[in-house]
């Protein structure tokens, strides 16, 4: 069994995890860089580290290597928050109607997202904005969230690609 690589979003990528500029690019060049795991091997992949603070993004953020596992440092120490005044929600390949915080590509398996917030910050948006380019995560079924709480989004919280799943935000 190999060792399982650690890749720090702020110290490795120089992630801003004090919420004042948009991190987005250096998270999702952190996710682009896990390495290709190889199933069954579980200890392959990386882990994506999201050390205590609030991470702003302005685009979505896109995991696209099985055996990712984004792990931050609890519900209340670790915070992705979209920025509303300058969000770029682009649509997911899972829905095109929709956009998410985390789009995890379905199409990988076997990744974890753990111990963070996702603030859709909904809350602060204008009445006219198309509420459904800011949902909150998609995966597939073979993905585990785990004490991450899913605040403030419009759409779908937590979207399970291939599942029945019902939109209870309307």
């Amino acid at each position: 069994m190999g060792n399982l690589t650690v890749i720090n979003v702020v110290s490795d990528y120089s992630g801003d995890n004090t919420g004042a500029t948009d991190t987005s690019t250096q998270i999702n060049n952190a996710l682009a860089n896990v390495p290709v795991g190889i199933s069954p091997n579980v200890a392959e992949g990386a882990i994506v580290y999201f050390p205590k603070g609030t991470y702003l993004i302005k685009q979505p953020l896109k995991r696209k290597v099985s055996f990712t596992r984004c792990v931050g440092e609890g519900k209340t120490s670790t915070v992705i928050k979209l920025d509303p005044a300058t969000w770029q929600g682009t649509p997911s390949p899972a829905d095109p109607t929709k956009s998410f915080i985390f789009d995890l590509d379905y199409s990988v398996t076997d990744c974890l997202i753990s111990d963070m917030r996702i603030d859709g910050s909904a809350g602060t948006l204008p009445g006219s904005v198309a509420k459904d380019l800011y949902c909150g995560i998609v995966c597939s079924a073979r993905n585990l969230i785990e004490r991450v709480s899913i605040y403030d989004v419009w759409g779908y919280g937590l979207w399970i690609f291939g599942q029945n799943c019902v939109d209870y935000s309307r």
